[in-house]
């Protein structure tokens, strides 16, 4: 009874403290499944657009403002690329259904460092005229709609009626750069006939910091460019005020090497809280154990008094006590990992 109590106090106790640090972990201190994510960088505006035009999900600049900084080639940064997400329809007719998809520009997996595990991945050739002819497909994806079949054996999809070639498909670890949520297609970029929208907050910009450069000198070489940048991209259709805030934006590069996540926000102090909780609950769990030792000690004093009669040491004793509580720790941490798992 003393053993199955102690071994259950601490398999909720480690079990849940695990859970709920997987889930930190996950949201808040995983780093992005890609090469040296520390040089990753986003580039935003300082402070936010002001709820200035339309910002879809993950949507920090326009395309517009984007091709003004891939034009500029920036010497903080050795790629940068775009990307941004959305849902799109996959096959026709009774069988069309919605998939997540990625819209990327052409450096998206070079600058990434992200290798094919299938077939290859999109290179900025791939950027041509609406609508693109190219996508990749991720992992799961691949197996689950795509029966794993080789991309070089010609897989076509239709995507939004169109007719697109999967050329290849990303490795099991890579979820994208959302962290919390996957995708099933990625497209490339299309270069459209009509103007882009200018003030369509739609897209996230993202590039590789060159050695040696840091964040703050970054931020300075776009501060430094921002004022020819959004005087070339002033949204029309607004009056003067909107107009001067919109040219008096600069733009700033953040840490970029544990993704983005509408998660991170929502949830963070949340989960901090729950960490916490649980954390009390193994401390409790421990507590409960330790008075149960003490108590299970005084009822074993006539056992130790005749080991110690019959020559054992003390150092005998205390190893006996050791590989006990050994026992129960061990079998309480697999089972706490169990449930965990669960």
């Amino acid at each position: 009874m003393f053993a199955l109590v102690a071994i259950g106090s601490l398999t909720l106790g480690i079990g849940a403290n695990t859970a709920i640090f997987q889930l930190l972990d996950a949201v808040r201190l995983r780093s992005l499944p890609v090469p040296a994510p520390s040089e990753l960088a986003e580039v935003r505006i300082a402070g936010g657009n002001h709820d200035l035009g339309v910002i879809s999900s993950y949507g920090a600049l326009t395309r517009t403002i984007w091709q003004q900084i891939h034009e500029r080639r920036l010497q903080s940064f050795s790629g940068m690329f775009a990307w941004s997400i959305g849902i799109v329809s996959t096959g026709s007719g009774a069988e069309m259904r919605p998939v997540r998809s990625l819209r990327v520009s052409g450096d998206f997996f070079p600058v990434m460092g992200i290798r094919p595990w299938r077939g290859r991945l999109l290179i900025p050739r791939d950027e041509t005229g609406c609508p693109s002819t190219a996508a990749v497909v991720s992992y799961s994806w691949w197996q689950s709609d795509l029966g794993g079949h080789d991309p070089g054996s010609g897989i076509a999809l239709v995507v939004n009626d169109e007719l697109q070639q999967v050329i290849g498909v990303t490795p099991p670890d890579f979820f994208g750069p959302v962290v919390g949520d996957r995708f099933d297609v990625i497209q490339p970029f299309c270069q459209p006939k009509e103007p882009l929208r200018r003030d369509d907050f739609d897209i996230t910009v993202m590039g590789r910091l060159r050695s040696g450069v840091t964040l703050p000198q970054a931020s300075a070489e776009l501060s430094a460019l921002s004022g020819g940048i959004f005087a070339s991209t002033l949204p029309p259709g607004y009056g003067s005020r909107v107009v001067d805030e919109y040219k008096r934006f600069r733009l700033a590069a953040y840490s970029a090497a544990n993704g983005v996540s509408d998660l991170r926000e929502e949830y963070d102090t949340s989960l901090r809280l729950l960490l916490g909780i649980t954390g009390l609950v193994l401390l409790l769990a421990c507590g409960n154990i330790a008075n149960l030792m003490l108590a299970r000690a005084g009822v074993r004093q006539r056992e130790t008094a005749v080991r110690l009669a019959l020559g054992a040491s003390r150092s005998r004793i205390l190893r006996q006590m050791l590989a006990e509580s050994f026992c129960l720790a061990t079998l309480g941490a697999v089972f706490g990992i169990a449930l965990a798992r669960l």
